[in-house]
């Protein structure tokens, strides 16, 4: 099962659902549902959605604040060079490493969870804003 199908198991299991109810909410045949949800390819980002809002969910896209997820490679690639500018995370095996290369330094944190970088880059994106720039 995909991603995107594990997901709406997960959300249907929370609401109490089944597929039956959702095919019948949808006004579709179950074994439509189901061979959507189940089949190899994640479903299309409208179709997901759409799923979403039928099981008592809205998708939503937010913006994180200004930094975002880079590959392990990239991120050292990010701390050696110092650029691109910005304020990047990315996940070890076992923990997250937060990564801010907004100034002359790049600094990073290791974190213990997602929330944690968030709070983190929150407040290092913050402080960069209230610091006067080099002219």
């Amino acid at each position: 099962m995909n991603k995107a199908g594990k997901f709406i198991i997960a959300c249907l299991e929370e609401k109490g659902m089944t597929q039956t109810d959702l095919a019948r909410k949808m006004g579709e045949d179950r074994q439509s549902i189901n061979q959507q949800i189940n089949r190899l390819k994640d479903l299309k980002v409208e179709r997901l959605s759409e799923v979403l809002e039928y099981i008592g969910y809205h998708l939503e896209i937010v913006d994180n604040g200004g930094f975002s997820r880079v590959s392990k490679d990239l991120a050292a690639e990010i701390i050696n060079k110092c650029s691109p500018k910005g304020f990047y995370w990315f996940k070890t095996d076992d923990k997250y490493i937060a990564i801010d290369s907004t100034g002359p330094y790049v600094s990073c944190r290791e974190c213990s969870s997602v929330e944690e970088i968030e709070e983190w880059l929150k407040y290092r994106i913050k402080f960069s804003n209230c610091v006067p720039k080099n002219q």
